[in-house]
């Protein structure tokens, strides 16, 4: 959809890390920082699962980046003219995997070798977080000493999700100077989405 302006909505991938949202707040970086072995079996249960969480967050604005980058793309070499046609395509792009939306990357953006690398490395630790993990991990899940291991996994994950999405973003932010996209038209657009979603659900 594009904005009141004519310039393309884009995806709020971008900016998901505003000041005021949840993936900032002090209490990711205390859960980081906890002891493992001062939990008790519940507390160290609680700590994998929002390990997970965290992890899937960051491979999620991972995913939004490569749409980003698709759309962008589109748009710079003026296939998508009319809100329509932005809309068609990005309800198209929307119901592709995150292998698929790597391969169309691959095909139209010229990626380097180190790059390259991680980018397919966060395919597959996100395939691997998405599906089967819990089946996988069951033994582990079963020791303190295996959900350590397991917490040590999911943050060295993280990590390379966070490498992903800033390779994804410096391809982002190159397409959008080229399709004319600022980043006051990005946080405007944040703002506007954030004011629907409160008048939405009736908040002040």
């Amino acid at each position: 959809m594009a904005n009141e302006g004519g310039k393309p909505k884009i995806y709020m991938g971008l900016i998901y890390g505003e000041p005021d949202t949840p993936i900032n707040e002090n209490w990711i970086e205390d859960l980081l920082k906890e002891e493992f072995d001062e939990l008790d079996s519940l507390g160290q249960w609680k700590h994998v699962c929002a390990l997970v969480g965290i992890a899937l967050y960051q491979a999620q604005l991972f995913e939004a980046d490569l749409l980003n980058i698709l759309l962008l793309h589109a748009k710079v070499l003026g296939d998508l003219v009319t809100e329509e046609e932005y809309e068609a395509f990005e309800t198209d792009l929307s119901g592709k995997t995150l292998g698929a939306l790597l391969t169309k990357v691959r095909k139209q953006i010229s990626i380097a070798d180190d790059a390259e690398e991680i980018l397919t490395d966060a395919l597959r630790l996100r395939n691997g977080l998405c599906h089967g993990f819990f089946f996988r991990k069951a033994n582990d899940l079963l020791t303190v000493a295996g959900m350590r291991r397991i917490s040590a996994e999911l943050i060295e994950t993280k990590d390379k999700f966070e490498n992903a999405e800033f390779v994804s973003q410096v391809i982002c932010k190159s397409l959008l100077k080229l399709a004319g996209v600022t980043e006051d038209d990005l946080l405007a657009e944040f703002d506007r989405e954030k004011e629907a979603a409160r008048l939405l659900e009736g908040e002040p």
